[in-house]
């Protein structure tokens, strides 16, 4: 049997048509049985129909931890971007690790996004391979120092090591990027030291999925304060400071369980828009590294607002470096995030303001499609395409 999963996974591989790439194939259970057994992702799909005749194609490379069908950030965020590039008529694939070398080849003028966290799963081969092609590299932090700053601030040591950095500068990328606002990036300074170009490319609003247009929900009618995540130890140093004061009046949705009295169980990607918009009070709250970096802000901030939801952040002030303070309300310290959520609830229409112009700012300057603009004006060929829209 495991005879045959291999040889049908190398079919599929070698035998490639990529004017015809099928969804319909990841559905087979075949290839399902052969992903679950060999842990390598094939192709998934394009909805472009001319994928050879296009200047270039966007190729998303993946391990094996990629799955769709778990509504995790980094698959989410994924998500976020092929929608971008289907309203902007730009090709994609996304491809596993082990499919580099085989694939690559295949594709004119590939555009490679790829984190640096899968360089693990990296070979000699393929880093010769990528080195011959556009490619851009979602990185980690890299300063002087980070193991006292970790202890200091009672961290777990997220860094990766200097060869393994190294390793990921040897392919010779683009440019190297970071979803931190300006003000992270002297926590990437030796990634400049070493010669490499370092972009700031927060994350944006998939406006597809997270658009006010959408149906009202009779259950989502009297909840005050809601959030949307998974739960896990770490991050709950977080939530017991800015959502476990409030538990009575909040409602939380996640795949995880969360030990707190109105947990919702799993919500339906497209009932998460409706709730946001619906709510008194969305808080964005970011894991424990965006307050002590002071800007990794993660994606639910710009799923709020594209709902025209509101949203009140944690303390990490770099929200300034991409909003306005009339656009979202980021509290000074604790104390202050306390008394701003009471005010809120006691009168909410004093803060609808925040709703629309939350939502302008979003649509002018922080969907995927700006996204995806940026990274090509940071390839040199934001001239290949049209405008598209937001």
């Amino acid at each position: 049997m495991r005879t045959l999963i291999k040889r049908t996974y190398n079919f599929f591989n070698n035998k490639l048509n990529l004017d015809h790439i099928n969804r319909n194939i990841i559905n087979s259970n075949l290839v399902k049985r052969i992903i679950s057994v060999w842990r390598k992702p094939i192709i998934i799909r394009s909805r472009s129909k001319t994928i050879l005749n296009k200047k270039f194609i966007f190729v998303f490379i993946v391990s094996w931890h990629f799955n769709q069908k778990i509504p995790k950030a980094p698959t989410k965020i994924i998500n976020g971007y092929i929608n971008a590039l289907d309203k902007m008529n730009i090709p994609y694939i996304i491809i596993g690790t082990t499919s580099i070398d085989l694939i690559l080849k295949k594709i004119p003028n590939p555009l490679c996004f790829i984190s640096g966290s899968d360089y693990r799963f990296l070979t000699k081969e393929n880093l010769e391979t990528l080195r011959k092609y556009k490619h851009f590299v979602w990185v980690n932090h890299w300063f002087k120092n980070s193991i006292d700053f970790y202890k200091k601030h009672n961290l777990p040591n997220i860094s990766w090591s200097n060869s393994y950095c190294e390793k990921i500068l040897s392919a010779k990328p683009n440019f190297v990027f970071t979803p931190g606002t300006k003000s992270t990036l002297q926590y990437y300074e030796k990634w400049e030291d070493n010669g490499q170009k370092l972009i700031s490319l927060p994350l944006a609003c998939d406006t597809s999925l997270y658009h006010p247009n959408i149906p009202l929900r009779k259950k989502f009618e009297k909840m005050e304060i809601v959030f949307v995540g998974g739960y896990w130890s770490f991050k709950a140093r977080q939530f017991n400071k800015y959502l476990k004061p409030f538990e009575k009046k909040l409602s939380v949705f996640g795949y995880s369980k969360w030990p707190y009295i109105h947990y919702g169980g799993k919500l339906p990607d497209d009932h998460e828009p409706s709730l946001y918009k619906q709510a008194l009070l969305c808080p964005a709250i970011n894991e424990p590294y965006a307050e002590i970096f002071g800007g990794d802000i993660c994606e639910r901030v710009f799923k709020i607002m594209g709902c025209e939801g509101l949203p009140i952040t944690d303390c990490v002030p770099a929200h300034y470096d991409i909003f306005s303070k009339n656009e979202l309300i980021v509290p000074r310290d604790l104390n202050d995030y306390k008394e701003k959520v009471r005010k809120i609830l006691e009168d909410n229409k004093l803060f609808e303001k925040y709703r629309k112009a939350g939502y302008k700012a979003i649509l002018e300057r922080h969907t995927y499609v700006h996204r995806v603009k940026t990274i090509l004006k940071n390839l040199g060929i934001e001239h290949l395409i049209n405008s598209g829209n937001k």
